[in-house]
């Protein structure tokens, strides 16, 4: 266990066999800081519903004609979290974060909406090649 809540549960849904692409921490209610771990692994497609994502179709299983198969695979839902802290926190995170999960770097974005600032890293070492 490290120091670092987001780090730990970086470690954990690695150990569970999630490949971790992105870390991403923006404020939330005040002094709240909203987390998002994105998984970059797929689940078959259904265990979410028939529905596909960002589409207006909708498949229904029992009524496909005879020797056509379904196969797909949807992406999984990003983990969060919510924890507290200040922007200095976010990116004192954000950088344990990148050094601990290897990443390249790491970046601050500002802007004028309700999702800015935010910090975003990408880190190496949870991904399985």
């Amino acid at each position: 266990m490290t120091t670092n809540p987001i780090t730990d549960k970086c470690i954990e849904l690695y150990d569970e066999g999630y490949n971790i692409s992105a870390v991403t921490i923006m404020r939330s209610n005040p002094g709240k800081l909203r987390v998002s771990i994105s998984r970059n692994n797929f689940v078959p497609l259904g265990d979410g519903g028939d529905s596909l994502p960002n589409h207006r179709v909708t498949i229904d299983r029992d009524k496909l004609p005879d020797g056509v198969t379904l196969r797909g695979y949807d992406r999984c839902e990003d983990y969060i979290m919510e924890l507290s802290g200040n922007d200095e926190q976010a990116a004192a995170s954000i950088i344990d974060v990148a050094k601990y999960g290897k990443a390249i770097d790491w970046a601050k974005f500002d802007g004028d909406t309700a999702d800015y600032p935010h910090w975003l890293t990408k880190p190496n070492k949870w991904l399985k090649h």
